[in-house]
């Protein structure tokens, strides 16, 4: 891969006398939460909910009416529901905590012109830092300059492919905990510790307090309406019967059984054991819930939005059926079916990465390798690389070839009809093959080929003397159990929406394929 860059810095970064001021001011790159909570303050917010307050009431009564057996079993009760309630806040707590290992271990960085390690905490906004294929992204930043830069962005957008990055505006923002699937950069950074996106993400689920949900103010309204009922009884039965008898010890037995019988202990026991029992078995399944009703949250669910790709779908790219432009034929691409007559596949290869980390790419490379012959698609002499560039994208590699130059083009199929400056009847007809194969839920690219004798090359891509080659129709298949699992959703009531910026075609074809309802919103 030919080198666009890095060259010499574009700044020196910071100096040396800068650094204790900015450090007064910013302080470590680090991600620090709130204090975690005390055991007595994590016990008091259980005790103090309303209900278990009336189990309290309910099993001094017991103990107060010799009722032993009783007793026991509800501060039996009290214990499961005070120990899994600490359980989970604990568990989500170490949770938040977790968001600290996408801090990584060191770092280049740019100090009085020259290059220094540093442990990823020293970082300061305004450092100019040097990142490279691999590493995690120690804090935000903004890109200087860039080669073939794609940042996987899941931990803050939970999109499953690489973003393609550059420096232009919109496309410059590096993100802390992020990870470089390839390329390398420079950068300046412009946000440390909790003021970067990770570090605000983190703040506002550590500080985050659930409200209450319907049925606990329900229970609650419940518990209290009961509570003072019988208190008003109890007075009333203690009085009644002391001004008749003149009894205190018999009055006041009379008043605790009509409170006894008045107290509901059975319905907080079993709305906070279920409610604990469910959480609990979410987390065996993976799921950290900071409080136990979170199920009732759950059983209110009514809509389920799912991202497609990687999802949904296997995040596996499958190279499906190619449009030769030279044959003019479609092949379907099988076992025992090779390409021998085609040279769309060499060119495909050709422009893709030689050790590629994209799907796509891999599906190519996979498929040349099946379904060509010979099966090295290695070309002696890559002398200059045009990067993935444009709205569509597309990108070039360029070769010796004889005494000219072969330059190879993959990218968005409208491009590639637009580069290659193809007649209106020829565009038209290639124009529905693409539409006959997005609507079968393929991803679409084009291939060109181009033969350069200018010891010159074009500043752009788009000025080569580009020939239509074909197109290639990639295929990201659902995953096996889709179909079922959202089969359950429907079945509990759940509606489940599709969300994509793929093709509507594509979108439309995998959600018939897995059964989503009204998918044309």
């Amino acid at each position: 891969m030919q080198e666009k860059m890095i060259g010499p810095c574009i700044s020196e970064g910071l100096s040396i006398r800068e650094i204790p001021a900015l450090r007064q001011l910013y302080g470590k790159n680090v991600f620090s939460t709130r204090p975690s909570r005390r055991l007595l303050r994590i016990i008091w917010d259980i005790v103090k909910e309303p209900m278990f307050l009336l189990l309290l009431v309910a099993c001094s009564l017991y103990f107060i009416l010799h009722e032993i057996n009783e007793g026991i079993m509800m501060l039996v009760a009290m214990s499961i529901v005070t120990t899994i309630g600490f359980y989970q806040e604990v568990k989500s707590s170490n949770a938040i905590n977790a968001l600290k290992e996408f801090t990584v271990p060191g770092v280049t960085v740019m100090r009085d012109g020259q290059e220094r390690t540093l442990p990823a905490e020293e970082l300061l906004p305004g450092d100019i830092i040097l990142l490279e294929e691999g590493m995690n992204i120690p804090a935000d930043a903004i890109l200087l300059r860039e080669n073939d830069l794609f940042v996987n962005e899941s931990i803050i957008t939970g999109e499953s492919l690489p973003a393609e990055k550059n420096v232009t505006e919109g496309h410059n923002l590096l993100y802390q905990g992020t990870t470089i699937n390839s390329g390398k950069c420079v950068a300046r950074v412009t946000a440390t510790g909790n003021n970067t996106v990770l570090g605000k993400l983190g703040k506002a689920v550590s500080s985050y307090q659930s409200p209450k949900t319907l049925l606990q103010v329900q229970m609650n309204k419940f518990v209290r309406r009961f509570a003072l009922f019988g208190l008003v009884g109890f007075f009333i039965v203690f009085l009644m019967n002391y001004l008749h008898y003149g009894e205190w010890t018999t009055s006041l037995l009379f008043a605790l059984t009509l409170a006894m019988s008045a107290v509901p202990e059975e319905i907080p026991v079993a709305f906070s054991s279920f409610m604990a029992l469910g959480a609990y078995k979410m987390s065996k399944l993976g799921i950290i819930s900071r409080q136990p009703q979170i199920v009732e949250n759950l059983g209110a669910v009514s809509v389920f939005c799912f991202d497609k790709t990687g999802t949904i779908t296997e995040n596996k790219m499958q190279l499906k059926t190619i449009y030769d432009d030279r044959s003019d034929r479609l092949f379907e691409l099988s076992a025992g079916n090779p390409l021998t007559a085609s040279p769309l596949l060499r060119y495909a290869v050709l422009a893709s990465e030689t050790d590629p980390f994209d799907p796509m790419e891999k599906a190519i490379w996979e498929a040349y390798r099946s379904f060509t012959t010979p099966v090295s698609a290695q070309h002696p002499g890559m002398v200059h690389e045009y990067p993935l560039e444009g709205k569509p994208p597309m990108m070039t590699h360029i070769y010796n070839e004889g005494s000219g130059k072969l330059a190879a083009a993959k990218g968005a199929a409208e491009r590639i009809i637009r580069v290659c400056h193809l007649t209106p009847a020829k565009e038209k007809i290639i124009q529905a093959h693409i539409n006959a194969l997005a609507s079968k839920g393929y991803r679409v690219l084009g291939v060109a080929s181009a033969i350069e004798n200018s010891s010159t090359l074009p500043a752009a891509q788009d000025d080569f003397n580009w020939q239509f080659e074909g197109l290639l129709a990639l295929y990201d298949s659902p995953k096996k159990n889709a179909a079922e699992v959202l089969k359950c959703f429907y079945g509990a009531g759940i509606d489940v929406k599709l969300i994509t910026g793929d093709h509507p075609e594509i979108a439309i074809n995998i959600a018939d394929q897995v059964g989503i309802h009204n998918r044309y919103h």
